[in-house]
């Protein structure tokens, strides 16, 4: 039952991230939004693997864990929900991967690829340079 209540409380907060992406976002940053709703997508996949489909409950300190959810229920055997398990957090990194690459790509379009360099002086009476 924890599992699946934190479940529906993921699935919640996701919703009311989605809406407040949709509605609340400035026109300033919709291009952003696209990368964080695929963020909040892969997230809610994994939500939905791990709080349904998988349910697991790990028994520490053995490398082991029970299976509760609707895969094992339907028969399918623990390897293929861990591998299902593995598939999503792997596609949430890269959501995230993709989120930092537009976030690069934009900075290096805004200063129109010039090198930029930080000099942080140290003491006050020496000019700060770029």
């Amino acid at each position: 039952a924890y599992e699946h209540g934190v479940g529906i409380v993921a699935h919640l907060m996701s919703a009311l991230a989605f809406y407040l992406m949709v509605t609340k976002t400035p026109e300033t940053g919709r291009l952003l939004t696209r990368y964080l709703m695929l963020v909040q997508a892969m997230i809610t996949v994994n939500d939905f693997n791990i709080g349904v489909l998988f349910c697991p409950i790990v028994l520490l300190p053995a490398p082991a864990s029970i299976c509760l959810g609707l895969l094992c229920y339907l028969g399918m055997q623990g390897h293929v929900a861990l591998t299902i398990t593995f598939c999503s957090i792997v596609s949430v990194a890269v959501s995230i991967v993709l989120c930092f690459h537009f976030k690069w790509s934009t900075v290096v379009e805004m200063t129109k690829y010039r090198h930029i360099s930080v000099c942080v002086s140290l003491s006050p009476d020496i000019p700060k340079s770029t």
